[in-house]
């Protein structure tokens, strides 16, 4: 008989509006994935776009200090030349 597999995963519980375990549900039964599948993948991307988005403004303020930066006026005369050139005026 085989010992059955460990897994490298541990349990998490927390509270989810009804309306919200439905959706997932239905996300889950549209993937053909179970709950916990559909829940782990979601974790991940919200980890990975949070661990993004720290990491840009860590670098941003590292700019700032090390006075990396364009003036306001600058890019405000850039953005609106590309609006005017977008709009053909």
């Amino acid at each position: 008989m085989t010992k059955p597999k460990k897994s490298n995963k541990e349990s998490v519980t927390f509270r989810i509006a009804p309306h919200k375990k439905k959706a997932l549900d239905e996300v889950a039964e549209a993937l053909d994935q179970d709950r916990s599948t559909v829940l782990d993948e979601a974790v991940t991307f919200y980890l990975d776009h949070y661990k993004w988005q720290i990491e840009k403004i860590k670098r941003g303020l590292e700019d700032i200090k090390a006075g990396r930066v364009t003036p306001h006026e600058e890019v405000t005369a850039y953005w609106k030349a590309k609006r005017e050139d977008y709009m053909g005026q």
